[in-house]
């Protein structure tokens, strides 16, 4: 069982999990008891995933700047994710 953010969907959570291998999505797994710190451990990323990003990165000249795509939906859904597991971690801490 998985205890996840109910302001993230099942869809939401499948899609996060076809990017890390196994389908192992990041979760909080233990926290230091006096300041508080969280461990969140998850497979790795895919290579699939990875070679996408790294194709959304365009040259300009000598440097390289991403482009607006790489906040593709598996990217901001992910940070959604780990934005919401932070905002409980840190209500779990006033308790």
């Amino acid at each position: 069982m998985v205890v996840v953010p109910q302001s993230i969907s099942d869809d939401s959570i499948l899609r996060i999990a076809k990017n890390h291998r196994q389908g192992r999505f990041p979760v909080a797994v233990w926290k230091h008891q006096r300041n508080k710190a969280t461990l969140l451990r998850a497979g790795g990323i895919e290579r699939s995933t990875i070679g996408s990003i790294m194709r959304q990165h365009k040259s300009v000249g000598s440097t390289s700047v991403a482009s607006h795509a790489i906040s593709s939906s598996a990217s901001a859904e992910q940070e959604k994710y780990l934005a919401a597991v932070g905002r409980l971690v840190k209500e779990k801490q006033k308790c």
